[in-house]
């Protein structure tokens, strides 16, 4: 430790020689990690409040992978909550989606098949499982696999619907 007097100025250190260096930085000794524990808090917190009858472990896996996400709409298909992962995903903050329908995200080269296959799954309250070209906040195209799921409480009332989402590779969509 250097031993300096209280009035010493941030210039100070220019003229100093010191026999062992400074340091001036943090080294980190490995890459950091994806701790999902804070979303995943959030989940479930929201699953006892709305009293989901719905099994959430299914979706622990795509708070963990880099590019996987998990999306959170009321009744009428607006966002209240995204993951981590879908920001990493798309380019898009929480604040920007919050109150916006997932169908921001479509573009020129999303099939309107697909979007068609979802609505209807959605007014028949069935779960959809699917593939759908997306865009990035950039405006790049990606491909996402998406698992969509009607949520109801215990009492059988629709009061969200869950959306499990991953990246694919672009090459396996025949667009």
């Amino acid at each position: 430790m250097l031993d300096l007097p209280p009035t010493i100025h941030c210039n100070s250190f220019l003229d100093l020689n010191l026999s062992t260096p400074l340091l001036i930085g943090l080294e980190f000794s490995r890459k950091p990690t994806i701790s999902p524990s804070v979303d995943w808090r959030y989940l479930t917190d929201l699953k006892i409040a709305s009293q989901w009858d719905f099994d959430l472990r299914p979706a622990l896996p795509y708070l963990k992978g880099t590019m996987s996400a998990i999306v959170v709409t009321d009744p009428a298909q607006k966002i209240t909550w995204v993951s981590k992962g879908f920001t990493r995903m798309t380019g898009y903050e929480p604040h920007e989606t919050y109150g916006k329908r997932p169908g921001f995200l479509q573009g020129e080269k999303t099939l309107p098949q697909t979007r068609q296959q979802i609505r209807q799954h959605l007014a028949a309250g069935q779960p959809f499982a699917g593939t759908i070209v997306n865009y990035r906040k950039s405006g790049e195209a990606y491909a996402c696999a998406i698992q969509l799921f009607p949520v109801y409480n215990q009492a059988r009332d629709l009061v969200n619907y869950i959306a499990l989402e991953e990246e694919e590779p672009m090459d396996l969509l025949s667009i």
